[in-house]
């Protein structure tokens, strides 16, 4: 195993609330916490987020297990790959986020914009976000997700770097659909002419409702 990239590949999961302000510098300490621990309701959707940074060079990261090559060429590579029970795997995504700038101009995470594959300047970081749900039919009362880290240089065999576990405590409770829960109600005020303006599309354009159906998504 080429000893450099496993000291030059950093990993941490984060909750789902972290705002990642893109080309921030993050302390050692930052860096580390490679296995993670959440519990969950029968039908509650989860979600976390997983930061990496690799020091070397530019790379290419990806989700595909083929031998996908960026534009710039064989630069070097690192492929992630998920690994759930066959319980919840229908249930459960990873994806790369993209980022854009925010009401105060700064370039933060934004999840309505996923990727599978996505090219990472040197040194940067760059985060995953990782979703899913614990069905209601589910027996499990503990659910380990693996994500593995591979690297590779070229047409060189890739080799795995890096072993992340997340914990998964299942109550055994059915979370009500909130569509039929009669004792539920939510007020939201939110004008979609504010999602034009934060991400800088003509009101009402095609890609203003892009925008909107995939923030009502999780409504």
């Amino acid at each position: 195993m080429r000893s450099y990239l496993v000291k030059e590949l950093k990993a941490t999961f984060l909750d789902s609330t972290f705002k990642h302000v893109k080309y921030s510098n993050f302390p050692e300490s930052f860096w580390g916490n490679e296995d993670t621990k959440i519990t969950v309701s029968k039908e509650e959707k989860f979600a976390l987020q997983l930061m990496l940074n690799y020091a070397h060079t530019e790379t290419l990261y990806t989700l595909n297990r083929g031998n996908t090559i960026s534009w710039k060429g064989l630069i070097d590579r690192v492929r992630i790959d998920l690994k759930v029970p066959d319980e919840i795997k229908e249930h459960c995504d990873i994806s790369f986020v993209g980022y854009l700038k925010d009401d105060t101009g700064e370039i933060v995470n934004a999840t309505i914009h996923i990727a599978k594959s996505v090219l990472v300047e040197q040194n940067i970081s760059q985060y995953l976000w990782i979703e899913g749900k614990v069905p209601e039919d589910c027996n499990l009362e503990d659910i380990d997700i693996k994500i593995d880290v591979f690297t590779q240089k070229g047409y060189e065999d890739e080799e795995k770097v890096k072993n992340l576990d997340i914990k998964v405590n299942v109550i055994d409770f059915v979370l009500p659909d909130p569509n039929t829960c009669d004792d539920f109600h939510l007020d939201l005020w939110q004008h979609p002419s504010n999602w034009a303006r934060a991400y800088k599309v003509e009101l009402w354009s095609d890609p203003h409702f892009e925008i909107i159906e995939n923030n009502l998504r999780e409504l």
